[in-house]
Protein backbone atom coordinates (compact mmCIF):
# COMPACT_ATOMS: atom_id res chain seq x y z
CA UNK A 1 0.00 0.00 0.00
CA UNK A 2 1.26 3.65 -0.50
CA UNK A 3 1.50 6.57 1.22
CA UNK A 4 1.99 9.97 1.21
CA UNK A 5 3.07 9.75 4.85
CA UNK A 6 4.44 7.92 7.42
CA UNK A 7 2.66 7.84 10.26
CA UNK A 8 5.01 7.00 12.25
CA UNK A 9 8.15 7.82 14.89
CA UNK A 10 11.22 7.61 11.92
CA UNK A 11 14.40 6.89 13.46
CA UNK A 12 16.76 6.48 10.41
CA UNK A 13 16.93 7.36 7.01
CA UNK A 14 19.23 5.93 4.04
CA UNK A 15 19.32 7.28 0.63
CA UNK A 16 20.81 5.83 -2.55
CA UNK A 17 23.61 7.07 -3.48
CA UNK A 18 21.79 8.05 -6.86
CA UNK A 19 18.76 9.79 -5.08
CA UNK A 20 19.22 12.31 -7.74
CA UNK A 21 18.31 10.24 -10.32
CA UNK A 22 16.20 7.32 -8.91
CA UNK A 23 14.46 9.14 -6.20
CA UNK A 24 15.20 6.09 -3.59
CA UNK A 25 15.05 6.52 -0.02
CA UNK A 26 14.42 4.15 2.94
CA UNK A 27 13.35 4.95 5.98
CA UNK A 28 13.68 2.89 9.45
CA UNK A 29 10.86 3.60 12.03
CA UNK A 30 9.02 2.25 15.16
CA UNK A 31 6.31 0.55 13.25
CA UNK A 32 8.27 -0.86 10.10
CA UNK A 33 10.62 0.21 7.30
CA UNK A 34 9.41 2.01 4.19
CA UNK A 35 10.80 2.90 1.01
CA UNK A 36 10.43 6.05 -1.66
CA UNK A 37 11.06 6.01 -4.98
CA UNK A 38 9.67 9.32 -6.04
CA UNK A 39 12.09 11.54 -3.25
CA UNK A 40 9.32 11.38 -0.24
CA UNK A 41 6.20 12.47 -2.28
CA UNK A 42 4.77 8.68 -1.66
CA UNK A 43 5.78 5.51 0.92
CA UNK A 44 5.41 1.53 0.73
CA UNK A 45 6.03 -0.79 3.51
CA UNK A 46 8.84 -3.28 2.94
CA UNK A 47 7.27 -5.66 5.22
CA UNK A 48 3.94 -5.53 2.95
CA UNK A 49 2.59 -8.96 3.28
CA UNK A 50 4.98 -10.57 5.96
CA UNK A 51 2.91 -10.23 8.83
CA UNK A 52 5.30 -10.84 11.62
CA UNK A 53 7.29 -7.99 10.09
CA UNK A 54 4.78 -5.55 9.38
CA UNK A 55 5.46 -2.96 11.82
CA UNK A 56 8.47 -4.20 13.54
CA UNK A 57 10.55 -1.66 14.96
CA UNK A 58 13.74 -0.83 13.24
CA UNK A 59 16.39 1.22 14.20
CA UNK A 60 18.58 2.02 11.73
CA UNK A 61 18.97 1.14 7.70
CA UNK A 62 21.76 1.49 5.54
CA UNK A 63 22.24 1.28 1.29
CA UNK A 64 25.36 -0.35 -0.63
CA UNK A 65 27.77 2.28 -1.86
CA UNK A 66 27.20 -0.16 -5.09
CA UNK A 67 23.24 0.17 -4.27
CA UNK A 68 22.86 1.22 -8.25
CA UNK A 69 24.69 -2.24 -9.34
CA UNK A 70 24.23 -4.46 -5.88
CA UNK A 71 20.79 -3.17 -4.87
CA UNK A 72 22.09 -4.03 -0.89
CA UNK A 73 20.38 -2.74 2.01
CA UNK A 74 20.34 -3.57 5.46
CA UNK A 75 18.25 -2.98 7.95
CA UNK A 76 17.86 -3.83 11.89
CA UNK A 77 15.27 -5.13 13.82
CA UNK A 78 15.01 -6.52 17.37
CA UNK A 79 17.57 -9.89 17.45
CA UNK A 80 18.60 -9.36 14.31
CA UNK A 81 19.80 -7.92 10.62
CA UNK A 82 17.43 -7.53 7.48
CA UNK A 83 19.05 -7.68 4.58
CA UNK A 84 18.08 -6.82 0.56
CA UNK A 85 19.76 -7.21 -2.76
CA UNK A 86 17.23 -6.19 -4.72
CA UNK A 87 16.45 -2.82 -3.72
CA UNK A 88 14.32 -3.85 -0.58
CA UNK A 89 12.04 -6.13 -2.84
CA UNK A 90 12.52 -9.12 -0.70
CA UNK A 91 14.56 -10.19 2.58
CA UNK A 92 16.54 -12.28 4.42
CA UNK A 93 17.30 -11.98 8.31
CA UNK A 94 20.54 -12.67 10.19
CA UNK A 95 20.06 -13.89 13.91
CA UNK A 96 22.30 -11.96 16.41
CA UNK A 97 23.85 -13.56 19.06
CA UNK A 98 22.68 -12.95 22.66
CA UNK A 99 22.07 -10.89 24.54
CA UNK A 100 20.28 -9.56 21.63
CA UNK A 101 22.07 -6.06 20.98
CA UNK A 102 20.17 -2.93 20.14
CA UNK A 103 21.55 -1.71 16.64
CA UNK A 104 21.79 2.18 16.89
CA UNK A 105 23.47 2.96 13.23
CA UNK A 106 25.31 1.45 10.21
CA UNK A 107 28.20 1.97 8.05
CA UNK A 108 29.98 0.31 5.56
CA UNK A 109 32.88 0.39 3.50
CA UNK A 110 33.30 2.57 0.59
CA UNK A 111 34.44 -0.40 -1.03
CA UNK A 112 31.71 -3.00 -0.04
CA UNK A 113 30.70 -4.06 -3.20
CA UNK A 114 34.04 -5.91 -3.34
CA UNK A 115 34.92 -6.45 0.53
CA UNK A 116 31.72 -6.68 1.85
CA UNK A 117 32.43 -5.11 4.96
CA UNK A 118 29.66 -3.83 7.47
CA UNK A 119 29.99 -2.77 10.86
CA UNK A 120 26.90 -1.58 12.85
CA UNK A 121 27.04 -0.28 16.39
CA UNK A 122 25.41 -1.22 19.59
CA UNK A 123 23.60 0.24 22.67
CA UNK A 124 25.31 -1.46 25.07
CA UNK A 125 27.71 -4.30 23.08
CA UNK A 126 30.02 -2.97 21.10
CA UNK A 127 30.35 -2.85 17.27
CA UNK A 128 29.63 -5.81 14.96
CA UNK A 129 32.33 -6.67 11.83
CA UNK A 130 30.27 -8.89 9.25
CA UNK A 131 33.00 -9.61 5.94
CA UNK A 132 30.12 -11.04 4.07
CA UNK A 133 27.99 -8.50 3.29
CA UNK A 134 25.69 -8.51 6.18
CA UNK A 135 24.69 -12.66 6.43
CA UNK A 136 26.70 -13.13 9.81
CA UNK A 137 27.98 -10.73 12.63
CA UNK A 138 30.31 -11.03 14.94
CA UNK A 139 31.53 -8.32 17.91
CA UNK A 140 35.09 -6.85 17.83
CA UNK A 141 35.24 -4.95 20.99
CA UNK A 142 39.07 -5.37 21.30
CA UNK A 143 40.26 -2.63 23.19
CA UNK A 144 36.86 -0.74 23.35
CA UNK A 145 36.01 0.61 26.68
CA UNK A 146 33.03 2.00 26.12
CA UNK A 147 30.19 -0.44 24.71
CA UNK A 148 28.03 2.12 23.98
CA UNK A 149 28.40 3.02 20.74
CA UNK A 150 25.82 6.11 19.27
CA UNK A 151 27.59 7.03 15.97
CA UNK A 152 30.12 5.06 13.37
CA UNK A 153 31.56 6.69 10.10
CA UNK A 154 34.39 5.24 8.04
CA UNK A 155 37.51 6.32 6.36
CA UNK A 156 37.18 7.69 2.74
CA UNK A 157 40.09 5.74 2.78
CA UNK A 158 39.53 2.80 4.11
CA UNK A 159 40.77 0.39 1.60
CA UNK A 160 43.93 1.79 2.46
CA UNK A 161 44.16 2.79 6.02
CA UNK A 162 41.82 0.38 7.44
CA UNK A 163 40.20 2.73 9.33
CA UNK A 164 36.84 3.82 11.32
CA UNK A 165 35.42 5.64 13.81
CA UNK A 166 33.16 5.07 16.93
CA UNK A 167 31.13 7.73 18.49
CA UNK A 168 30.41 6.46 22.16
CA UNK A 169 29.03 7.85 25.59
CA UNK A 170 32.49 9.19 26.68
CA UNK A 171 34.20 9.78 23.64
CA UNK A 172 35.31 8.91 20.19
CA UNK A 173 37.59 5.53 19.54
CA UNK A 174 39.40 4.74 16.40
CA UNK A 175 39.21 0.93 14.88
CA UNK A 176 42.26 -0.24 13.19
CA UNK A 177 42.65 -3.14 10.98
CA UNK A 178 38.85 -3.18 9.46
CA UNK A 179 37.88 -2.82 12.94
CA UNK A 180 39.34 -5.12 14.75
CA UNK A 181 41.40 -3.44 17.63
CA UNK A 182 40.44 0.06 18.67
CA UNK A 183 41.95 2.98 20.57
CA UNK A 184 40.57 5.71 22.20
CA UNK A 185 40.79 9.19 19.93
CA UNK A 186 42.24 12.37 22.01
CA UNK A 187 39.36 14.69 21.92
CA UNK A 188 39.65 17.66 24.41
CA UNK A 189 36.12 17.11 25.02
CA UNK A 190 36.67 13.01 26.00
CA UNK A 191 34.54 12.06 28.38
CA UNK A 192 31.65 12.92 26.99
CA UNK A 193 28.76 11.46 25.01
CA UNK A 194 29.45 12.10 21.13
CA UNK A 195 25.93 11.36 19.41
CA UNK A 196 27.16 12.04 15.69
CA UNK A 197 30.29 11.46 13.38
CA UNK A 198 31.46 11.99 10.21
CA UNK A 199 34.15 11.51 8.22
CA UNK A 200 35.54 13.03 4.51
CA UNK A 201 38.43 13.24 2.61
CA UNK A 202 40.79 15.71 3.42
CA UNK A 203 44.18 16.60 1.57
CA UNK A 204 45.92 13.81 -0.73
CA UNK A 205 46.04 10.80 2.18
CA UNK A 206 44.10 12.68 5.27
CA UNK A 207 40.79 12.77 6.17
CA UNK A 208 38.31 15.39 8.13
CA UNK A 209 36.89 14.05 11.09
CA UNK A 210 33.16 15.75 12.54
CA UNK A 211 32.36 14.77 15.78
CA UNK A 212 29.14 16.21 17.82
CA UNK A 213 28.36 16.25 21.44
CA UNK A 214 25.41 16.01 24.04
CA UNK A 215 26.88 18.98 25.48
CA UNK A 216 29.79 20.90 24.40
CA UNK A 217 29.02 21.60 20.37
CA UNK A 218 31.00 20.64 17.49
CA UNK A 219 34.61 19.38 17.30
CA UNK A 220 36.75 19.22 14.12
CA UNK A 221 39.98 17.51 13.36
CA UNK A 222 41.29 18.41 10.17
CA UNK A 223 43.95 16.14 10.06
CA UNK A 224 42.78 12.96 10.74
CA UNK A 225 42.39 13.20 14.44
CA UNK A 226 45.99 14.35 15.38
CA UNK A 227 44.75 17.85 16.41
CA UNK A 228 41.05 19.20 17.00
CA UNK A 229 39.28 22.65 17.57
CA UNK A 230 35.55 23.50 18.96
CA UNK A 231 33.35 25.05 16.66
CA UNK A 232 32.85 28.59 17.49
CA UNK A 233 29.48 27.39 20.30
CA UNK A 234 27.72 30.29 19.10
CA UNK A 235 27.58 28.66 15.61
CA UNK A 236 27.57 25.36 16.81
CA UNK A 237 26.78 24.69 20.68
CA UNK A 238 24.58 22.80 23.25
CA UNK A 239 23.65 19.36 21.54
CA UNK A 240 24.73 18.41 17.87
CA UNK A 241 22.06 15.62 17.31
CA UNK A 242 23.09 14.95 13.83
CA UNK A 243 25.30 15.19 11.46
CA UNK A 244 25.31 14.73 7.35
CA UNK A 245 27.85 14.92 4.84
CA UNK A 246 27.94 14.30 1.01
CA UNK A 247 30.72 15.08 -1.85
CA UNK A 248 28.90 17.02 -4.60
CA UNK A 249 29.72 16.68 -8.51
CA UNK A 250 31.70 19.68 -8.06
CA UNK A 251 33.98 17.80 -5.11
CA UNK A 252 33.09 19.81 -2.71
CA UNK A 253 32.47 18.70 0.47
CA UNK A 254 29.06 19.78 1.97
CA UNK A 255 28.17 19.32 5.76
CA UNK A 256 24.84 19.77 7.50
CA UNK A 257 24.62 19.86 11.59
CA UNK A 258 21.45 19.65 13.57
CA UNK A 259 22.02 21.72 16.79
CA UNK A 260 19.47 22.91 19.26
CA UNK A 261 18.53 25.92 17.85
CA UNK A 262 19.39 26.02 14.57
CA UNK A 263 20.26 24.14 11.18
CA UNK A 264 23.97 24.71 9.75
CA UNK A 265 25.78 24.08 6.90
CA UNK A 266 29.25 24.40 5.55
CA UNK A 267 30.45 24.00 2.14
CA UNK A 268 34.38 24.10 2.84
CA UNK A 269 35.15 21.59 5.63
CA UNK A 270 33.83 23.43 8.55
CA UNK A 271 35.53 26.35 8.57
CA UNK A 272 32.93 28.73 7.94
CA UNK A 273 29.04 27.83 8.89
CA UNK A 274 25.32 29.37 7.54
CA UNK A 275 21.56 28.81 8.83
CA UNK A 276 20.26 26.65 6.16
CA UNK A 277 16.42 28.76 5.34
CA UNK A 278 13.49 27.32 4.46
CA UNK A 279 13.81 24.96 7.48
CA UNK A 280 9.99 23.14 7.93
CA UNK A 281 8.79 23.87 11.56
CA UNK A 282 11.63 24.32 14.31
CA UNK A 283 14.52 21.99 15.36
CA UNK A 284 12.68 20.23 17.55
CA UNK A 285 10.19 18.80 14.83
CA UNK A 286 13.10 16.87 12.72
CA UNK A 287 13.14 13.65 13.34
CA UNK A 288 16.21 13.21 10.78
CA UNK A 289 18.11 14.53 8.13
CA UNK A 290 20.54 13.49 5.39
CA UNK A 291 22.01 15.41 2.71
CA UNK A 292 22.50 13.99 -0.62
CA UNK A 293 25.09 14.75 -3.67
CA UNK A 294 22.33 15.90 -6.45
CA UNK A 295 21.94 19.33 -5.92
CA UNK A 296 23.30 18.68 -3.06
CA UNK A 297 20.06 18.95 -1.46
CA UNK A 298 19.32 18.06 2.38
CA UNK A 299 16.02 15.38 3.26
CA UNK A 300 14.59 16.36 6.57
CA UNK A 301 12.14 14.18 7.89
CA UNK A 302 9.88 16.13 10.57
CA UNK A 303 7.36 14.57 12.84
CA UNK A 304 4.65 15.52 11.10
CA UNK A 305 5.80 12.39 8.77
CA UNK A 306 6.91 14.13 5.41
CA UNK A 307 9.78 14.64 3.79
CA UNK A 308 11.20 17.77 3.25
CA UNK A 309 13.86 18.49 0.47
CA UNK A 310 16.03 21.55 1.12
CA UNK A 311 18.20 22.67 -1.19
CA UNK A 312 21.51 23.87 0.13
CA UNK A 313 22.64 27.75 -0.09
CA UNK A 314 25.19 28.37 -2.79
CA UNK A 315 28.28 29.92 -1.47
CA UNK A 316 30.91 32.32 -2.05
CA UNK A 317 33.03 34.61 -0.19
CA UNK A 318 30.64 36.57 1.38
CA UNK A 319 28.47 33.81 2.54
CA UNK A 320 25.17 31.91 0.88
CA UNK A 321 23.74 33.12 -1.52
Amino acid sequence: MMTSEIENRVIALAASPAFGSDGTCFAASDQGLFKTVDRGETWSSCFAGMAQLEQVLTTAVAVSPAFAHDGTVLTAIPGGIGRSTDRGLTWQFARLPLPQPVVTSFALSPDFANDRLAFFGSMLDGVFRSEDGGQTWTAWNSGLFDRSVLAMAVSPNFSSDQTLFAGSSSGVYRGTNRGRAWHPVDVPCERHTILSLAVMAAGTDGYRILAGTEAHGLWISSNSGGTWRQVDRDVAGGTIHMIASATGDSGDDHTIVLGDDALMCSADGGMAWHAVEGMPGQTEDIAELIITSAGPKVLVRTVDGRIHPIPMPVMNDNGPR
